[in-house]
């Protein structure tokens, strides 16, 4: 057993590490859940944002969970705006969007886990 552990922030603070790669991940996705609420926030748009969110971006794929069928439905309509919208947020690295329905748990709210 080691006499002197590394504490726990070094792990995470570290990119190279796995859990530091993990926090970085997850801290991008949360940034993109950010852009695309204040994307969806205009008055045409606002009454079902709580209904989306990223999920995850990979490989030039950004991919959105929306609530219900009509929240995908909804999005769909806007995907050329929200792929122009990530391309520019992203720097052009985003080459498409690929949503899916993914319910939210009734207990953890709308940025909850799929059922």
């Amino acid at each position: 057993m080691r006499s002197d552990p590394k504490p726990l922030s070094d792990w995470l603070q570290n990119p190279s590490s796995e859990a530091g790669g993990l926090l970085a991940k997850l801290q991008h996705i949360e940034a993109l859940n950010l852009a695309l609420q204040d994307w969806l926030n205009t008055p045409d748009l606002c009454s079902w944002a709580s209904a989306v969110r990223v999920a995850s971006f990979d490989g030039g794929t950004l991919t959105i969970y929306c609530a219900d069928a009509s929240s995908l439905t909804r999005f769909r309509y806007r995907s050329t705006d929200a792929l122009s919208f990530f391309r520019q947020k992203l720097g052009g690295s985003c080459a498409r969007i690929e949503a899916k329905v993914r319910p939210l748990t009734q207990a953890s709210g709308s940025r909850g886990q799929p059922v």
